[in-house]
């Protein structure tokens, strides 16, 4: 396989707005790229992670696995590789044009979020 621009980074699309499964799949890529560049964005469906890190196509199917990617995604880009697609795996878009609204990526700082527990508090 030649040398892509994809083999450079691995995108994560977590769709859904739960902050809590944002912070979690946040802080796993931390774990296990301590050094990688990691950017967030947010989507009007959820979240888009992209970790800059080198890896081969079959690491990328696993990390994302690993870290909560959406299913679907990961069994389109594994049939994509079937088929000798490889070019077209781990596509993230950043900008995306349905039901005549766009919708873009926007900035995210994950830890700046404010993020409050549903569970009732302890009594002492």
């Amino acid at each position: 396989m030649k040398d892509r621009w994809r083999s450079r980074r691995i995108g994560i699309d977590i769709d859904s707005h739960n902050r809590l499964n944002l912070l979690k799949t946040y802080f796993n890529a931390r774990y296990f790229f301590p050094g990688a560049r990691i950017e967030v964005k947010a989507t009007a469906q959820g979240f888009h992670f992209r970790i800059f890190q080198q890896h081969t196509i079959k690491q990328n199917l696993k990390v994302r696995m690993a870290l909560g990617d959406d299913p679907m995604r990961i069994f389109a880009d594994e049939q994509r590789m079937y088929i000798g697609l490889e070019e077209w795996v781990d596509t993230l878009f950043s900008v995306k044009a349905k039901g005549g609204k766009i919708n873009r990526e926007r900035d995210c700082n994950v830890l700046s979020l404010p993020f409050c527990s549903r569970l009732p508090c302890r009594k002492n």
